[in-house]
């Protein structure tokens, strides 16, 4: 997005894994580093960062496209906010995007990946007021 200034993102979620998922994966994404999120599949239930015991959302996280793409799916617990996003390593750039549609009809598209040990993705995005943050 041209002329809007960047919004570095710290996404930080508390999940609890509920039950493991085996991919399915071509050989063309079946080596790393298109593995490296591979730790995320599964259905979680989704915790606000120093906010109340209570699970905010639940998050399906599945392999889809032959395993090269991670595919979310986001429902809060409210029955309010549901979205999904779509994963995928970049190999020409060497860098995981992720971009993020919602019911509410709101996009984020954001990039990064792992650093030695943790997951760091930023991007920018135009808030309701279409002012650029």
């Amino acid at each position: 997005m041209s002329g809007h200034a960047p919004l570095t993102l710290a996404l930080l979620l508390l999940l609890t894994p509920t039950a493991p998922a085996a991919p399915a994966t071509s050989s063309a994404c079946g080596v790393p580093p298109y593995r490296e999120f591979d730790f995320w599949l599964g259905d979680w239930d989704v915790f606000d960062v120093g906010g109340a015991a209570t699970a905010v959302a639940r998050a399906h996280i599945t392999r889809i496209l032959d395993g090269c793409v991670v595919h979310e799916l986001y429902e809060s617990s409210s029955g309010g906010l549901r979205g999904e996003s779509y994963g995928i390593y970049d190999r020409t750039r060497s860098v995981w995007h992720q971009t993020w549609v919602t019911n509410r009809g709101r996009l984020l598209q954001i990039e990064g990946g792992r650093r030695e040990d943790r997951v760091m993705f930023s991007g920018s995005y135009l808030p309701d007021d279409g002012k650029s943050t």
